[in-house]
Formats: C-alpha cells, structure tokens, sequence
C-alpha cells in the first residue's frame, strides 16, 4: 500500500510517516496541496490523507481532486464543526479525523479504510 500524507508541519508529518511505515506502508509526504495533488497526478496511491488547511491548494480541494480519481481520502481537520466534518465528506471524503488526534487512532483508521476499501 503507498499513502501520500499532506501535511505541512514537519515534525507531525514525520511522525504520521514513520507511524504509517512501521505498518508497513510505504509514504510519500508532502508539505502544501499543490505538491499533493501534482504527486497525485504522476504517481499512484491508495490512501490520501491530507489535513484541512494547506498551502497554495486547501485539503478540500485535494478531496475532490482525489474523488475524481476514485481515491479514498482520510481528512485531518482543525475543527470537529458538523458543517466542517459535512463538507468534508460531501466533497468525497472517506474519514474525518479531528485535531487533536493520536497516531494511534490515525493508524486505526487507516487499518479501517484497509478493510472498509479493500485496498
């Protein structure tokens, strides 16, 4: 399985990475959207996830973006809000994960979305 992971703290990122690669998933990182969704364009994914709020290109875009390509999104918001969560997933979401979150529970979801979309 290979995840992309936008996000643009790098000390959190590499955190969600090396939790991520000790399941054995390999990871491209990414700091800013448009990174992300060029990445998505040239390479191939299972998994996205993307926080809410990032540089040049906002996670929601990346959703749909992602959606178009008929990839499953994990979202890491700054706000658990229903209109938020809603919108996240009404543009194509898969998950939803409120800050703060643990690895762990990250880790949880994505071994959900492994069963959930067997990817």
């Amino acid at each position: 399985m290979h995840a992309l992971v936008a996000i643009p703290k790098k000390t959190i990122q590499r955190v969600v990475q090396s939790h991520l690669e000790q399941m054995s998933i390999q990871v491209t990182a990414t700091e800013n959207g448009l990174e992300a969704q060029d990445s998505l364009k040239a390479n191939t994914y299972d998994l996205p996830i993307t926080e809410e709020f990032l540089p040049y290109i906002n996670g929601l875009e990346l959703i749909e973006f992602a959606r178009s390509m008929k990839i499953p999104t994990i979202v890491i918001g700054d706000t658990n809000s229903e209109e938020k969560v809603t919108e996240a997933f009404a543009l194509g979401a898969a998950d939803f994960i409120s800050k703060p979150y643990s690895v762990g529970a990250l880790g949880a979801r994505v071994k959900n979305m492994l069963t959930h979309y067997r990817i």
